[in-house]
């Protein structure tokens, strides 16, 4: 399999101003107070928490790893995202590992098409969308196809694309677009088309099994990451009580609590975290698997912005 054109289709409206930083759009804020929560779980809902669900793109690529013993996949940035292949995925009742390697790089060029679908005027270059060369039509089909149906002043959508070299010598819409419209289904579109500079690589995917069934999945899980949380101090304790209740365990502001909860946290961060980050000073976040007074939890946990705040 050598595709890999992982477009990142975007609504222009949200975006407009930031195209250089098109992850979606989206910005997320984590929160700041330390806080713990404790979820019962059992066998099934250890398997699910631990492997992940892949889209379209992602399965495909797993599919053709698996039956080809390896894939290769040619794009700008690892089209199965880096921390998408921490957790095992699951196939037909049987675990896997995704791991890939870089096997060459080489110029090409970046694209970000815009598209108005209600242009106040019309007077311009126009090409209908089949006459287009398949690889232009493949840049704008998810904008163009199915019909479109939102509609705003002004750029309603967009969508960012790798063009290698060799594909720009046969298209009309880079390195500098001859049209300004494009027509399909009796409708008049205006677009948008700009390019820069970019480096494509050659991803190479392969998938290692690492249990026959869930059973020995999650026996693999439980080994490396579930740990006890026995003899602990009347105020940790407390804490980690109110965590398994509804609501979970948010830190207050009394300085014995503070001390408790960090003491608690430095429990937590001995270990390591499944989701999330144990060592890491930039990430204040994990979730872990713990045995607490005979029953395993599913444990999520706001640290301290840094492992070495002071509470």
């Amino acid at each position: 399999m050598d595709t890999g054109r992982t477009r990142r289709t975007f609504l222009a409206a949200l975006c407009a101003g930031s195209l250089g930083s098109l992850a979606g759009c989206a910005s997320v804020t984590v929160g700041n107070t330390p806080s713990l929560s404790m979820e019962t779980v059992d066998t099934a809902d250890i398997a699910d928490r631990t492997t992940m669900d892949l889209d379209a793109g992602e399965r495909q690529i797993f599919l053709d790893a698996l039956e080809q013993g390896a894939t290769t996949i040619t794009y700008d940035n690892p089209p199965f995202a880096p921390l998408r292949t921490l957790n095992p995925v699951e196939h037909e009742g049987r675990y896997y590992t995704v791991a890939y390697t870089v096997t060459d790089t080489r110029d090409a060029l970046g694209v970000t098409v815009e598209i108005d679908y209600d242009p106040r005027g019309t007077d311009g270059p126009a090409v209908a969308f089949d006459d287009l060369p398949s690889r232009d039509r493949a840049l704008l089909d998810s904008l163009v196809l199915p019909s479109p149906k939102r509609r705003i002043d002004g750029r309603d959508m967009g969508t960012v694309d790798v063009y290698r070299l060799e594909e720009v010598e046969g298209s009309v819409l880079t390195p500098e677009s001859r049209y300004e419209y494009v027509t399909h289904g009796g409708e008049t579109y205006r677009i948008w088309v700009e390019t820069y500079p970019a480096t494509v690589a050659d991803y190479r995917y392969t998938v290692h099994e690492v249990a026959r069934d869930r059973a020995a999945f999650v026996r693999r899980t439980r080994d490396r990451y579930q740990f006890p949380l026995g003899d602990l101090p009347a105020a940790e304790r407390a804490i980690v009580e109110t965590a398994t209740g509804r609501g979970g365990y948010v830190r207050g502001r009394d300085p014995d609590e503070r001390a408790a909860y960090r003491s608690l946290s430095g429990r937590f961060r001995a270990h390591e975290a499944v989701v999330g980050s144990s060592t890491d000073p930039d990430i204040a976040y994990g979730e872990y698997l713990v045995r607490y007074e005979g029953t395993t939890y599913w444990a999520a946990m706001e640290f301290y912005s840094t492992p070495t705040e002071t509470p």
